[in-house]
Order: C-alpha cells, then sequence, then structure tokens
C-alpha cells in the first residue's frame, strides 16, 4: 500500500491537483488519505476519486466532536470527494487527553459502520 497525503492540495490549483494525483496513481500509490480541514483539498480530488474509486482505499478526517456536526461533515465530504463511501473515517487532531475526551463519551460521535455512507433524506 502506496499511501498519498492530501493536505498539500488545499493550496494549489484544480490542474495542479489532477497532475499530482495523475502522478501518484502513475506510481501505483492507492490510499488516499485527506481530512474536511485541508483546506480545498477534499474538492481538488472529487473528479480524480471518482474516476478511481473502485481501485483505490480513500480516507478522510473529522475535527468535529459533536455528533451532529461530525455526520454534517462526514456527508459533505462525500459530495466533494464524489463518491458515496469512504473506506476509513477518522477522528482528526486528538492531541491531549481532553480532545480525547470530547470524542468518547456517550452521544459524542457518531456510531457508523464500516464505509460510512451519506444519510438518505
Amino acid at each position: 500500500m502506496l499511501v498519498y497525503g492530501a493536505a498539500a492540495l488545499g493550496d494549489v490549483t484544480p490542474q495542479v491537483a489532477e497532475a499530482s494525483l495523475g502522478q501518484a496513481l502513475a506510481a501505483g500509490t492507492n490510499h488516499f488519505d485527506t481530512a474536511a480541514s485541508y483546506g480545498d483539498a477534499e474538492e481538488r480530488m472529487g473528479p480524480t476519486m471518482e474516476r478511481v474509486r473502485g481501485q483505490i482505499f480513500l480516507a478522510t478526517k473529522s475535527t468535529q466532536r459533536r455528533a451532529e456536526d461530525a455526520w454534517s461533515e462526514l456527508n459533505r465530504s462525500l459530495v466533494l470527494l464524489h463518491t458515496d463511501h469512504i473506506d476509513l473515517w477518522q477522528v482528526h487532531a486528538v492531541s491531549t487527553l481532553r480532545s480525547s475526551t470530547r470524542c468518547s463519551y456517550p452521544g459524542a460521535r457518531p456510531r457508523p459502520s464500516f464505509a460510512p455512507r451519506a444519510r438518505e433524506s
């Protein structure tokens, strides 16, 4: 597994992102990691992810600590990434005991099954 970290895509043009993702795919990258907090990274990745979604492992992250906010952010990520599911959804930026506690009390986080999908309205 070769992982592409997409944080830098948040500050580049769509053309630069497309070229970078294309080079990564050509080199055999099959795991793409991004986060809602990486500027425009998810939006930049969307067109490429739509084309290769069945061939790659896709991960994103949320910094939200309230369940409803996290679900909202996940659904936005799914739209921006042009997909109906992700393979790994991570709680991002848990770096202190306080932030860990905010993510782990009952009701703090949604209880997704593997490969979260958008909720139907």
